[in-house]
């Protein structure tokens, strides 16, 4: 799940590949797992506009690994490839290319959105 500061909608992307690369890089961005999905967020990373994200402060670098949980059969781990104009990036390993689904969701309450990866087991 990727969360989204603002209930506006936001655009997204999210498709197997070979391998995904860093932004704006372009250097391979190795994931565990036996596939790879890669994920684009069409919104700003946080710190990087003035959106309430908190100017200044970065959530992540080009790298980091968001996720690398233990005992789940699908996700291996979720790794942030970067943010170049306008658009987040990520990298989620996973066991095998399962059959997923993607799907956006508003918290009015928290004046976020969410885009939420839905992975078979």
């Amino acid at each position: 799940m990727f969360t989204i500061n603002g209930a506006a909608a936001a655009g997204f992307t999210v498709r197997y590949v070979p391998l995904v690369t860093a932004d704006p890089s372009g250097k391979p961005l190795p994931v565990p797992g036996n596939a790879v999905l890669q994920a684009v967020i069409r919104a700003p990373a946080q710190g990087f506009d003035d959106s309430g994200h908190q100017p200044g402060r970065v959530l992540a670098q080009g790298g980091d690994y968001f996720a690398q949980p233990t005992g789940w059969p699908s996700l291996r781990a979720v790794r942030f490839a970067g943010f170049f104009e306008g658009q987040c990036t990520f990298a989620i390993g996973v066991g095998a290319q399962v059959p997923f689904r993607v799907s956006s969701q508003e918290v009015p309450a928290d004046q976020i959105r969410r885009v939420v990866v839905d992975l078979a087991h």
